[in-house]
This record gives structure tokens, sequence and C-alpha cells, in this order.
């Protein structure tokens, strides 16, 4: 069988298993299927489905505020940092959101703390695109964001709409 066709197939079969739960207001924002599971897929572009009532799937910059809620020293603006210098402990994300918006800042996952059990098993996918064309990721574990590495080459992420 195709395997394009059996990736239909599946997300078909999951959209129509999950799509009820998703739109509801779940307490952690953890898209899952209808039985409570968390939902995985091999790419970002379907939890977009799933991300229903005005709701989005993260940017890198959502992400970043999100760790910051949750205890992370957080984002700092590259307008607040002289040339060349990269702050202590937080590392440069440089990403292209949808609409072609280039965005860029440092982050901080320090401090961070997973809301829940189900956070700290999961990478989650964001809609941001980095320079190298990876798709960051957030570990819901330490609150690292990702852009450097293909986190999900041959594995399925877990989505958040915000």
């Amino acid at each position: 069988m195709n395997v394009k066709f059996l990736s239909v197939i599946v997300f078909a079969f999951l959209a129509t298993k999950s799509a009820a739960l998703a739109s509801q207001s779940n307490p952690d924002g953890i898209v899952r299927m209808g039985d409570g599971y968390v939902l995985h897929t091999d790419s970002r572009d379907s939890a977009n489905f799933f991300c229903r009532n005005g709701t989005h799937l993260p940017t890198a910059r959502d992400w970043a505020k999100f760790g910051q809620e949750n205890g992370a020293k957080g984002i700092m603006e590259v307008s607040e940092v002289g040339d060349g210098q990269i702050p202590a402990g937080y590392q440069k994300i440089v990403v292209t959101n949808p609409g072609g918006q280039r965005d860029e800042f440092y982050y901080n996952e320090q401090g961070y703390k997973a809301p829940s059990d189900d956070f700290r098993r999961e990478w989650f996918w964001s809609i941001s695109v980095s320079a190298n064309r990876f798709q960051p990721t957030f570990s819901g574990d330490t609150g690292k964001i990702v852009t450097d590495a293909p986190r999900f080459f041959n594995n399925l992420g877990a989505h958040r709409c915000f």
C-alpha cells in the first residue's frame, strides 16, 4: 500500500476519533484522542486540524512564554543584548512564523517546572520554522526549545493548542 495513502487513512481515522475531544477545553491544552490518550502525529500540519475554536499550534515564542509562565527565566529580546553577546544560560531562537514573519529572541529554560506528568513525558510541535528548515520543538520535561535538529525525524510528536 502506498505510504502517503496510508498516512491519509491514519489521519482521517485520528481526525474522526479525536475531533470532538480536541474541540473541548482540556485543562492542560494537550490534544487528546477520544479515549483520553495524547494524540501523536508525525507532522505539525495535521495538528492545526485539531486546534479548534480560535486556538492555534504555538510558535516558538508561544512556547517560550509558556516556559516562562511555568518558572523558566524566559525571554530576553535581542534589542536588550549587545552585538555578538549571548547572555549566559540563554539560547538564541531565530524562526520564521506563518505569514513569513521572522522572530528573533533569547530564551532560558532554567527554573521551568512541567505543569503535569503528561507534559513531562512529551516533546511538542511548534508552527515555526528555524533557519535550517527544522521545526522547533518544546520539551515538556525540561522547557527547552530545540531549533537545530530534526527532533522528530521518524518520530511522533504531541500537540498543544494555544
